[in-house]
């Protein structure tokens, strides 16, 4: 084992003894039943139920994700792959163990949750966890409902499945020949190759990569639309008045901040459509096409960062967040927290983050670009948070929302181009670190804000009984993307059948709207940071301790940013305006 790998002696060690572990979380799911119709009779069973679950819930926790951590970094070791599927099958035994605990839960009432205080005070702790399931209560399924439930849910599983075997294994998107060379199209290829200098190749692959798509635009068309549907009977069947009230209050998350965004977002738009007038004004085309909008606007400034180099990079821009959060990112270069490099086996992509209990783990490939140094802090970022909120929360709180966990990395990333731009040896640099900025606010402000806008007109549609097929959301598709990209950009009719391929609309409903949120987010928080706030840090790092302690927004009013208030993403949009106005001047000036 090197530095540069993920050290697990410190855990199970080897998978015999996941075998005993796995035992022995399968022997104590028998002490629920002794619980069952009783524990609600007094304090104390409440309180030893709940105890009893959170423990037994961490060692499965554990063990999973041990496992799943082994086989990420070896995905062809069968004996990993055999006790993920037994780990999966105890995961559906406790929850059918449980049941009747969740079901029994749904009873409970403030008042009764008051009384059970006041008769055994160590549930005090608890008050919030035990609030928010009162406050759902009213959206529990009744008994009788619960087989339908699973079968919607199964169907629904079902259709997801459907759509990734499409994307991923059944549709042979085939190679061309450019230049003598043999490129392989995919998924996996696309982003590399539309950012290509060559506009010749991006757009042979463009237009094979969506042509082949189009084929199976039928198929997708019906995974989607009883996706969806599906969802919509779901949230109603829990009495939400729509879809998009029924993922959001998940999150606690008001439905109106999704609309907020959406409006604001399209009063702004001719923000947007100057970027692009920009960025044809660049790039010097006489049309622009949706193949040219992924090169750099300013050629890549081509340089290797060696690993070595990227961590006193990292480290030195986060000096601003002061010695304890150093301290943090040090132990993770210092103790193996990190899986850096890529090799035969190892998943790809990258990911931060842990399980209560371990220390964090960050997995990245890294290959010694510019782009490698963003992915380490971004995840460092993720990591930081983890161990910041499982040093400060009991364990019902640790795990924050899914509608904050970006901030921190978003943050980070912001902070690094702060120092990059500072530390430039030349003009050219130095704009180009100002560009991967602002692809930060046209990509995962912009871009997600008009794929969330996608997701709400067709489960609009979908609750409004109106007729909806394959060709219906290529058109609704390609509108959009008309409106967004604005006069200055052709707007390829292969792109109407783009939506096929984000995972996000088939497995992860109503989510895309997040990204955009976060960047408004996350640049509020880093250039109050990069001022030099000492109080506003403070602020911050108590922000990173929260976990789940409390809401997301009144987390978020903890750093002044409130998005129940419609203006701050006018405030944000107003901010990349003011950025793309300053590199328009800076790059005409230098080239």
């Amino acid at each position: 084992m090197s530095k540069y790998e993920w050290d697990f002696s410190e855990y199970y060690g080897n998978i015999s003894k996941c075998y005993v572990e796995l035992k022995t979380i399968d022997e104590r799911l028998k002490e629920y039943d002794s619980y069952k119709e009783h524990f609600l009779d007094s304090a104390q069973n409440l309180y030893d139920l709940i105890q009893l679950d959170f423990e037994i819930t961490q060692q499965l926790d554990n063990l999973k994700f041990y496992i799943e951590r082994k086989y990420d970094v070896d995905i062809t070791n069968s004996e990993v792959k055999k006790i993920k599927n037994e780990i999966a099958a105890l995961e559906n035994k406790k929850m059918m163990k449980t049941e009747f605990f969740h079901h029994e839960l749904s009873t409970l009432s403030l008042n009764d949750l008051s009384n059970y205080i006041k008769e055994n005070p160590k549930l005090k702790k608890l008050r919030l966890y035990f609030e928010r399931i009162i406050k759902n209560n009213c959206h529990m399924i009744d008994l009788k409902d619960k087989e339908l439930e699973k079968e919607l849910t199964y169907f629904l599983n079902l259709f997801v499945v459907n759509a990734n075997l499409l994307r991923n294994k059944q549709i042979d998107f085939g190679s061309i020949v450019f230049e003598g060379e043999n490129i392989e199209v995919s998924n996996h290829n696309y982003k590399k190759y539309m950012s290509n200098s060559c506009r010749e190749l991006r757009k042979e692959y463009f237009e094979r990569f969506y042509k082949k798509y189009a084929e199976f635009s039928e198929l997708f068309g019906i995974n989607l639309k009883e996706n969806i549907r599906i969802n919509t009977k779901l949230a109603i069947l829990k009495k939400y008045n729509n879809p998009i009230e029924y993922f959001l209050s998940q999150e606690e998350i008001d439905y109106r901040i999704y609309d907020n965004l959406i409006i604001s977002t399209n009063e702004n738009l001719g923000i947007l459509h100057k970027y692009y007038k920009l960025r044809k004004e660049i790039l010097n085309y006489d049309e622009l096409h949706i193949y040219d909008l992924y090169i750099p606007l300013v050629s890549e400034y081509n340089k290797i960062y060696p690993f070595e180099e990227a961590k006193k990079m990292v480290i030195s821009s986060l000096n601003i967040l002061g010695e304890n959060y150093i301290k943090i990112i040090e132990e993770a270069f210092d103790k193996n927290w990190i899986d850096c490099f890529p090799k035969k086996g190892k998943v790809s992509g990258a990911y931060g983050g842990g399980v209560y209990g371990q220390h964090p783990y960050v997995l990245i490939n890294y290959s010694e670009s510019i782009w490698d140094v963003k992915t380490l802090i971004h995840e460092l970022g993720h990591a930081a948070n983890t161990y910041l909120s499982f040093h400060n929360q009991d364990y019902p709180y640790v795990y924050y929302s899914t509608f904050v966990e970006e901030i921190p990395s978003i943050v980070n990333e912001f902070i690094l181009y702060n120092y990059l731009k500072n530390n430039s040896k030349s003009a050219k640099e130095k704009l180009f670190y100002s560009s991967m900025e602002i692809e930060i606010f046209v990509e995962k402000y912009f871009r997600a804000t008009m794929q969330a806008e996608y997701e709400k007109q067709i489960y609009d549609l979908v609750l409004n009984n109106q007729f909806i097929d394959y060709n219906i959301l290529n058109e609704l598709y390609y509108s959009l993307q008309k409106k967004y990209y604005g006069e200055y950009v052709f707007v390829d009719k292969e792109i109407s059948t783009e939506w096929e391929r984000i995972l996000q609309y088939f497995e992860y409903p109503l989510y895309t709207y997040q990204y955009a949120t976060s960047v408004c987010s996350a640049f509020y928080i880093s250039q109050k940071l990069i001022n030099g706030d000492l109080l506003y840090r403070n602020k911050y790092l108590k922000f990173l301790t929260l976990g789940n302690s409390v809401s997301p927004i009144e987390a978020l009013k903890l750093v002044d940013f409130d998005l129940n208030d419609k203006q701050m993403f006018v405030q944000i949009i107003n901010e990349f305006e003011k950025m793309l106005n300053e590199f328009g001047k800076n790059i005409k000036s230098a080239f």
